[in-house]
């Protein structure tokens, strides 16, 4: 996978994970796990850096307007933005993949268990 599709891909997982912010960790070890699986050890830091910003920022922005556990337009838009870069770069195979993996973080969240093949 190219830099800018896993960059991508850090925001949308944090974008996603942060919607059942109460299971934070769980998404968290799972996006490890995507990347231990993805890329070399020494550039694990950098992408779960990424994600750990965006969900600051996510968290930053709920606080201030109390709508924790509601997705924000803004968040709405970015989540738009990057499914169409995503779109635009991978093929049917890779966006399938894709989509199989953010379904296995929101699982993750939601049954406590990391499984990634």
């Amino acid at each position: 996978m190219s830099k800018e599709i896993l960059k991508a891909l850090m925001k949308l997982f944090a974008i996603i994970a942060f919607q059942d912010y109460e299971k934070l960790d769980d998404a968290r070890l799972y996006v490890l796990s995507f990347l231990s699986k993805q890329i070399q050890p020494k550039d694990i830091d950098e992408y779960i850096l990424l994600f750990d910003k965006r969900i600051e920022k996510s968290r930053n922005r709920a606080q201030r307007k109390a709508d924790k556990g509601l997705t924000s337009m803004t968040d709405s838009v970015h989540i738009l933005k990057i499914c169409k870069r995503i779109n635009k770069t991978l093929d049917y195979h890779q966006k399938v993949i894709s989509t199989i993996r953010l379904l296995e973080m929101v699982s993750a969240q939601n049954l406590g268990k990391l499984q990634l093949e």
